[in-house]
């Protein structure tokens, strides 16, 4: 065999060293290499040694091992150049977060525990020694992860970025029998990794669906996945809810017509930019099947969604784009063809190859039987759908509305919305569903203008005027700030979230562009120990006022309505959610999490508004403010030299009526705000959602 032979394929160049892996479960097998001219390097890391020729080459086309994702990291030093321009960036860019000075210290510290100090983190990790590039970059990711935010994040370079890594063991979480909560294999499995696991190791992965695991690298299973959310997590500042984020989170997708049928592989099996690069390679699973005890060592495998020649070309992949003659916005690298995403958290990015949907099927028809169930006693009629939407009836009085985000086509999603509540209407359908599962966040308008249509299917008339839809907000006011809002004055720039233009006041009227008595002098609070200033309360100009042209008839009562999810309900969802929750007195439940937490809300990082690394230096661009060259003492963030990305919340929101003057409640961030109630599904609802449909129906 040649040295360029694609690593890690049935039969080629793999040798496992089987006294270190040591399972019943494999067929242990080596295969040997022939010699060549050409001598390759042997790469041996803890338990796997992989034949490569030549560090850091990747090709989408393959898949990987730990050994060889590994020795690209650690073939790439740290550049101090880079490590010291990064840390500026971050610092200066930071005071455009809004909540940098109460994520000091939490307001609520038994609910949502959290001491953050940005800056010094950021001064913590600037003094310390790193030999590798990786090592510094993920300990960014980390310090970040610990604000619990998903519109606040830090992401390495591309090329590190692009490296995903999967387990095949999709674990889930329910009550058993015996009202114990355990964890187990759902059915949620990849063909892709399927045919990878079965080649190269002999492991059929959905000999295993249905055990429960009862002990991860020899820690108890629930202790595990509970200290890995704890501390891997960074999307969520409810505890209940980063466990469900850990671990698998299928769709509802009843009678298998749900277009997105496919799950949110979570944070543990599937990594992300988002999440820990693996401690090490193999991960060894205990488990009980029909009363069998099973031991799985189980390879973690890697794929990457860009080619890589070599280290050299992994290096230069980590690099921004040099900038266009004539402008300062550096992108990122072409290489990888980066797009924003509408949506806060991208599904896709979850994803490892299409599901085995005969095994999720399979194992349905067996969990339905074993509950008794049939279409006789719980059943579901599809009333209209379109991509991330879809309407059911489930019975004679109540439909479904299940939303998994809040960016589909504007157009198509009004038609559909009206297409299932006028047929809700003829059909006296007058109880409501509103299933948020996985649902990330998308465009803030829609989601005001959807709260909109709720109000009117409650009888409450919204109309503009009266803000009854509207999430009051403010942005902070930092030296960095005040410059932006100057210049958006100075050069009449009033599309940017730092122009007074953008917004209205909290009594609904448009905001001059040059009226500046909003934002100065500001509106002292002190958060974390610390003095800030504020905006006063605003809303975004004419956001979702297109909904106010439909005007349906009464159909619901407020206990009428149930707002359902998993937690995971984030960005614009979280908006929407706790709107109607809190001022429309909907009632909500949220499932999953764990039992021993009576409460969980039902939503996550209420935030404001996002803004990426690009786009902040973009807004800065169009408000002529320099983005290269500021030396150290300036108060403005220079591009970075890499494509590393980050992201800030730059306004936060309130979720409750307050004085729009003197405001002291905490910002719907750190308000916590729990479930009415908390439901911690069985294994038929953890694994196929749309069956808590029926079980929630009795909140009603």
């Amino acid at each position: 065999n040649k040295c360029n032979t694609p690593p890690a394929q049935k039969n080629k160049n793999i040798q496992l060293t089987t006294t270190q892996i040591g399972s019943s479960v494999f067929k242990y097998f080596i295969v040997k290499m022939k010699i060549s001219i050409l001598l390759c390097i042997i790469i041996s890391v803890y338990t796997i040694s992989i034949v490569n020729c030549k560090i850091c080459e990747f090709n989408t086309n393959n898949m990987y091992l730990y050994s060889e994702v590994i020795e690209c990291f650690h073939s790439i030093p740290l550049n101090e150049t880079v490590k010291q321009e990064t840390i500026e960036t971050l610092k200066k860019s930071s005071k455009l977060y809004a909540f940098r000075d109460i994520a000091k210290s939490s307001p609520n510290p038994v609910d949502i525990p959290m001491h953050v100090d940005l800056d010094k983190e950021l001064e913590t990790i600037r003094e310390r020694p790193y030999q590798y590039d990786y090592e510094f970059h993920d300990d960014l990711r980390y310090l970040y992860d610990q604000l619990r935010d998903a519109h606040t994040q830090y992401y390495a370079p591309l090329s590190y970025s692009s490296i995903l890594g999967s387990q095949g063991i999709p674990p889930i979480s329910y009550i058993n029998e015996n009202n114990e909560q355990i964890i187990a294999v759902s059915p949620y499995i990849s063909n892709k990794l399927s045919e990878f696991y079965k080649d190269n190791f002999d492991i059929t992965l959905k000999d295993y669906v249905g055990a429960q695991i009862t002990s991860v690298n020899n820690i108890d299973a629930m202790d595990f996945f509970k200290d890995y959310s704890e501390h891997s997590v960074g999307i969520s500042k409810d505890a209940g809810t980063r466990f469900n984020i850990g671990l698998t989170m299928p769709n509802p997708a009843p009678n298998n017509n749900q277009l997105d049928v496919n799950p949110l592989m979570g944070y543990w099996q599937v990594r992300t930019k988002r999440n820990p690069f693996p401690r090490l390679p193999v991960v060894t699973y205990n488990m009980v099947l029909n009363n069998q005890k099973i031991q799985l060592n189980l390879p973690w495998v890697f794929q990457t969604t860009s080619n890589f020649t070599g280290i050299s070309d992994f290096m230069q992949g980590c690099l921004a784009d040099p900038a266009p003659e004539g402008k300062s916005m550096k992108k990122s690298s072409s290489k990888f063809n980066k797009a924003p995403s509408p949506i806060i958290v991208d599904r896709s990015e979850n994803s490892f190859g299409d599901l085995n949907h005969d095994i999720v099927n399979d194992y349905k028809k067996k969990l339905l039987k074993r509950h008794m169930i049939d279409d006789t006693t719980q059943n579901f009629t599809l009333i209209a759908s379109m991509d991330s939407l879809a309407f059911w009836e489930l019975d004679n009085n109540t439909m479904v509305m299940n939303l998994n985000d809040f960016a589909p086509r504007i157009i198509p999603f009004y038609k559909t919305v009206n297409t299932a509540f006028t047929y809700a209407i003829e059909k006296g359908l007058n109880k409501l569903i509103i299933d948020f599962t996985n649902n990330g966040g998308g465009n803030i308008c829609l989601g005001q203008s959807f709260t909109a249509i709720v109000q009117e299917l409650l009888g409450q008339p919204s109309d503009p005027s009266e803000n009854k839809n509207w999430a009051a907000s403010d942005i902070i006011i930092t030296d960095l700030a005040r410059h932006m809002i100057d210049n958006a004055v100075k050069y009449n720039v009033s599309n940017t979230p730092w122009s007074p233009g953008f917004y209205d006041s909290q009594q609904g009227e448009h905001l001059d562009n040059d009226d500046t008595s909003y934002f100065f002098p500001g509106v002292p609070h002190i958060r974390g120990d610390t003095l800030g200033f504020y905006s006063k309360l605003l809303h975004i100009d004419n956001c979702g006022d297109y909904a106010f042209n439909y005007s349906p008839p009464k159909l619901y009562t407020p206990s009428n309505i149930i707002v359902l999810s998993h937690g995971f309900c984030g960005s614009t969802c979280a908006m929407v959610a706790s709107h109607l929750i809190s001022l429309d007195n909907v009632t909500s439940v949220v499932a999953g999490g764990l039992s021993t937490r009576n409460q969980q809300q039902p939503f996550s990082f209420p935030g404001g508004q996002v803004m990426e690394a690009d786009s902040i230096f973009q807004t800065l661009n169009s408000l002529n403010i320099p983005t290269t060259g500021n030396p150290r003492l300036s108060v403005f963030p220079n591009e970075l030299s890499t494509n590393a990305d980050f992201r800030y919340c730059i306004r936060e929101l309130y979720n409750k009526n307050i004085d729009p003057v003197k405001y002291s409640q905490p910002p719907s961030e750190f308000d916590y705000a729990p479930a009415d109630f908390h439901v911690v599904p069985n294994e038929l609802e953890a694994n196929y959602p749309e069956y808590l449909w029926y079980n929630v129906m009795k909140y009603f």
